[in-house]
């Protein structure tokens, strides 16, 4: 966690993949390593890399996000942190939501908590859009 710190203070760039680890983002690899103290911390030091988007090896998805991945894993932990740090539900990814891939995978409980999160989305993101009224 220090050394963690220590390179986002001098400068390291969390958006640059890691060669080693198939181009995965350092927010995908710490999520689906279930370290997610050090996805938190890379998601305060920059709230942008919620939505990140990088390949995933295997499945043939182009242009996934974070949140797709875990929802495809049926991963309730890592949603959870992600649905923290408000990504989008409604990214797509060959024409699917992280919604569609839980259901594919028969994660029934994360399906359903991530079709409550887009209500849920949808509501704040309405109410931010009044405010700018």
């Amino acid at each position: 966690e220090q050394i963690l710190l220590e390179l986002l203070r001098y400068g390291a760039d969390p958006r640059r993949s890691m060669s080693f680890c198939f181009n995965y983002s350092a927010v995908h690899y710490t999520l689906c390593r279930k370290k997610y103290h050090l996805a938190e911390i890379l998601l305060n030091f920059d709230c942008t890399l919620v939505d990140a988007r990088h390949y995933y090896p295997g499945a043939d998805y182009w242009d996934i996000s974070d949140l797709h991945t875990v929802a495809r894993m049926g991963n309730m932990d890592a949603i959870q942190i992600l649905i923290k740090y408000q990504a989008d539900p409604h990214l797509l990814c060959d024409g699917k939501t992280a919604y569609d891939l839980a259901l594919e995978n028969n994660h029934i409980v994360c399906a359903n908590r991530l079709a409550e999160y887009a209500i849920e989305y949808d509501f704040n993101m309405s109410l931010v859009n009044l405010s700018l009224l």
